[in-house]
């Protein structure tokens, strides 16, 4: 499981004006922006949770289930430091980490927390904070950033409602097409070592 933790909402990795400018629409008119901007925030999470590529930085918890593994890929890219890393013990306490327990590895392309020891026997889950998401319009954010413009305008030129999830999470082969050359997959989940 993961979910976003920073402060406030998540910010949109498009704005308005740049969206407004990308579909040739009149700047000055402000009348639409709160539902356009719901329709970029929505093509923002599909494009998120498609390509597991991250925006800008953003802090992020992951749970895990503990087991018998002291390396964990996270489920997304980039990563560009670990907050904090918690064990949750089978009698509901907890037990953080601390800096020299862990350490993060590859972030920028396969981010790995790798555990400096084995959990505990009583270790239920892991909650791992993290700060993921390339800097602020970095260049490789491009592909990205196109595809929620494609499909936010494919959404307003259908006239699609954000609440009607069927409609909406049709997307065109331009726009899959956008999200998978740019699509995290990660190798594997965990590792003993």
């Amino acid at each position: 499981r993961m979910q976003y933790v920073g402060e406030g909402e998540l910010p949109l990795a498009v704005s308005i004006e740049e969206f407004k400018r990308s579909v040739h629409l009149y700047e000055g008119d402000a009348e639409d922006d709160g539902a356009l901007a719901a329709l970029i925030g929505a093509a923002q999470q599909l494009v998120f949770t498609a390509t597991g590529r991250a925006f800008s930085p953003v802090l992020y918890e992951f749970t895990v289930a503990a087991g018998a593994w002291r390396r964990w890929w996270l489920p997304c890219a980039p990563v560009s430091s670990i907050q904090t890393v918690e064990v949750v013990l089978t009698d509901g306490s907890t037990s953080l980490l601390t800096a020299g327990e862990y350490r993060l590895v590859d972030g920028r392309n396969e981010p790995q927390l790798i555990l400096a020891s084995d959990l505990e026997p009583t270790a239920e889950t892991v909650r791992v904070v993290a700060t993921i998401g390339h800097a602020v319009n970095a260049p490789e954010t491009r592909t990205l950033r196109r595809a929620i413009i494609l499909i936010a305008k494919e959404w307003m030129d259908a006239e699609t409602a954000i609440e009607d999830q069927p409609e909406a999470a049709r997307v065109s082969f331009q726009a899959r097409h956008l999200i998978g050359q740019v699509r995290y997959r990660r190798p594997c989940i965990c590792a003993e070592a």
